[in-house]
């Protein structure tokens, strides 16, 4: 198991890391990835989700353009 504090994937360099993940024994937190088109979309489109946030509904091209930011 990584740090629970915080772990920095492999690979990274610079002052800042490319992905930081949360890890703790129940929980994990890490960045978006294209492999998470689907759930990204069922949210980001569904108005009741979306109602009081800056952004959305979204259709498909939303949800892939956010994730490739």
């Amino acid at each position: 198991m990584r740090n629970p504090a915080h772990a920095v994937e492999e690979g990274a360099t610079g002052s800042l890391p490319e992905r930081v993940v949360c890890e703790t024994e129940r929980l994990l937190l890490r960045e978006f990835s294209m492999d998470d088109l689907a759930g990204v979309q069922r949210y980001a489109s569904d108005m009741r989700v979306v109602e009081y946030l800056t952004f959305g509904p979204n259709n498909e091209s939303d949800s892939v353009e956010f994730l490739r930011r």
